[in-house]
């Protein structure tokens, strides 16, 4: 820039022009740690267009910010710039969606019938998890919910265990479909005490159905009842895209 500007009338009694000349960093600032409003702020104060690719995060997080950028920082002085950015994710639990079929078997153990209010605290691996599905599926039969999530999430989260008031011996097989397919990854046995998170990509799946079979049994009396927990089943999905509640 220049003092006076350029196309200013010639001063006869002028004596000086101040130039000022803005010369490019050496190298690329960190943009990794920031915040979107901030990422975008320091790109326009160096003259850097960024290109923004936006993740769901599956770790927690509670804010939106920047968690990788290329070139990297400290890199030689870029024009331009990639950066990662992850999003806190919207939460749907199951019990939100619309539920399509139920087999009859698999109903909620903890406060039949199954509604959209439904609201069970059941205890996997030494934690206790709200929101939660209950099925038994009385020895040979498979217990299942079918719900309608629409193809707006990206992710199905659920922390999964037996009761364990069940007898020794007693294994259960859970699994996760996805539009009448089992997920990959999707299927766990687990017996007393065991316990499992299911963290699965279920991007553009309309049918999400999570499915439980004994296929072990314990030497008591009712060694065919026994309850599978699915603790805090949810789907999660950028937020202007999940669906509302019930939707």
């Amino acid at each position: 820039e220049s003092s006076p500007s350029s196309g200013t009338p010639a001063d006869p009694e002028l004596v000086g022009v101040t130039v000022v000349i803005h010369r490019a960093p050496a190298e690329l600032p960190t943009f990794v740690g920031l915040d979107e409003q901030d990422a975008v702020a320091l790109a326009k104060d160096f003259g850097i267009v960024v290109d923004v690719l936006e993740v769901l995060a599956t770790d927690g997080s509670t804010r939106d910010s920047v968690t990788a950028q290329e070139p990297a920082a400290g890199s030689p002085f870029a024009p331009a710039v990639s950066l990662t950015l992850t999003r806190r994710p919207a939460v749907r639990y199951l019990n939100e969606l619309e539920l399509i079929v139920w087999d009859g078997v698999g109903y909620p153990s903890v406060n039949a019938p199954f509604d959209h209010d439904y609201d069970a605290t059941v205890g996997v691996g030494g934690q206790n998890y709200s929101r939660s599905l209950s099925t038994n599926p009385k020895g040979t039969e498979t217990a299942f919910y079918d719900f309608r999530r629409g193809r707006t999430c990206q992710w199905f989260n659920a922390f999964v265990g037996i009761d364990p008031l069940a007898y020794t011996g007693s294994v259960l097989r859970f699994e996760v479909y996805a539009d009448g397919q089992l997920i990959d990854g999707g299927g766990v046995e687990l017996g007393l005490g065991g316990s499992h998170e299911f963290t699965l990509p279920v991007s553009g799946v309309n049918r999400l159905q999570v499915r439980t079979t004994q296929v072990g049994y314990g030497d008591g009396p009712d060694k065919t009842d026994v309850d599978g927990y699915w603790g805090a089943a949810q789907v999660l999905g950028f937020p202007s895209m999940v669906p509302p509640p019930g939707g």
